[in-house]
């Protein structure tokens, strides 16, 4: 890890590093791209180029380990399989921090470098501001939770002569860092952009409050800090009370996944293949969230299934299962979650399809979670409650805080 980690910082130095006496005069370096605000917006556009990456490779660590796919059924293969036992070592794939180290150093670079701009406005200073610390704790978040002790790296490589190879930091400290960052960017992002594609496909203010909250519990769940329940409660409760967004309704379940950027949607990382942006080229490949999970409608071609586990734990009339799944009753149960735009070609489709970071629901979930921790489990019932009425089905018959804890790990699983 630590040679890929070196390798990628050695290439963040072409954004500025100057080693040569002799400077060609037609190249970017350090001295004259900071000028001008056009090249700070092409920077914050880099950004966020780089967190499709990050999206794809979050999306395999997470799904991947949690019993939502088959493990033996479908067509797998060694690395998806080592991934869905949890072996992550030097060797393997997916046990490569490349992609977070990436989006972290082009944060980097836009914090050390947007004071130069002077010609900046205040509100474009703090927006590209927001997103560069906004995608640096949402990684740093990611790999702590993957690997525990990560390098923490906040400044950029300005020399060939630097040290690279910087030791692993304690999760402590790192996240120490991603909850200064996360608070920045509430601050400072704004709540929505000048188009909805924007507003759903960078970071807002209602991101950052949904990574807040997601951040907060985990402190409070996983790293044992029991006063972290209540700003995690609070970052949802403003992003609920606040934020104007809604539930999609259970009859129009699958157009969450299947339309971009709906009204539940809080963040969500945008592909288009107009664009030439399909889940392939954002350096996911094979192993992307739509190719994973697609199938060849007039051959016998399976990748990963819906996992045995799953299947068993949805209740009668879910509305959400026939949105989502194909063939369940069948030896080859499919998931139609991830739709692409359609190629014309034999029902297939690209793979451009977004991948939704947080949506409503997820914060419902959340705050949830948040309630009984405090104690307010009659409160916690009712946002459960407001994700099962969705779905079609009746209201949870949990009532202890034990029983109340599982039923919405349960509802978060099969939601």
């Amino acid at each position: 890890m630590k040679k890929n980690l070196l390798l990628l910082l050695l290439s963040g130095l072409a954004w500025g590093c100057n080693v040569l006496e002799t400077k060609p005069v037609d190249s970017i370096t350090q001295d004259n791209f900071w000028n001008t605000p056009d090249e700070a917006a092409a920077a914050a556009v880099g950004l966020n180029d780089g967190m499709q990456t990050v999206a794809l490779w979050t999306s395999v660590w997470g799904d991947l380990r949690a019993d939502v796919f088959s493990s033996t059924r479908g067509n797998l293969v060694q690395d998806i399989t080592d991934v869905m036992r949890n072996r992550l070592g030097p060797g393997q794939q997916f046990g490569d921090w490349t992609r977070l180290y990436t989006a972290i150093g082009r944060a980097n670079w836009i914090l050390a470098n947007l004071p130069r701009v002077t010609a900046l406005s205040e509100p474009l200073r703090n927006q590209y501001t927001g997103e560069a610390v906004f995608a640096r704790a949402f990684c740093y978040y990611q790999a702590v939770r993957i690997w525990g002790d990560v390098p923490l790296i906040v400044q950029p490589y300005t020399s060939a002569t630097a040290d690279f190879l910087q030791p692993r930091t304690p999760k402590a400290e790192v996240l120490a860092q991603v909850e200064k960052d996360v608070d920045e960017a509430i601050a400072k992002l704004p709540a929505a952009y000048s188009t909805p594609t924007d507003t759903k496909g960078r970071a807002t203010r209602w991101a950052a409050l949904a990574l807040k909250t997601d951040f907060a519990l985990w402190m409070a769940k996983a790293e044992g800090k029991a006063d972290y329940a209540t700003k995690a409660l609070a970052a949802a409760d403003q992003l609920l009370n606040t934020g104007g967004f809604n539930l999609v309704t259970g009859a129009n379940y699958a157009s969450l996944f299947a339309t971009k950027n709906q009204v539940e949607s809080i963040y969500e990382i945008q592909f288009n293949n107009a664009q030439n942006e399909i889940q392939d080229n954002g350096g996911g490949g094979s192993n992307s969230p739509a190719a994973l999970t697609s199938y060849d409608p007039f051959g016998s071609f399976n990748r990963l299934l819906i996992h045995e586990k799953l299947l068993a734990t949805f209740e009668p009339n879910d509305l959400r299962v026939p949105a989502i799944t194909l063939d369940v009753t069948t030896s080859f149960p499919k998931y139609i979650k991830y739709r692409g735009s359609p190629t014309g070609v034999q029902q297939r489709t690209f793979y451009d399809a977004n991948i939704i970071i947080y949506r409503l629901a997820d914060v419902i979930l959340l705050r949830a979670e948040a309630l009984n921790e405090l104690g307010r489990t009659a409160d916690a019932i009712a946002d459960l409650n407001r994700i099962r009425t969705r779905a079609g089905l009746p209201a949870t018959t949990a009532t202890t805080p034990a029983q109340v804890k599982d039923a919405i790990l349960k509802e978060r699983y099969v939601e």
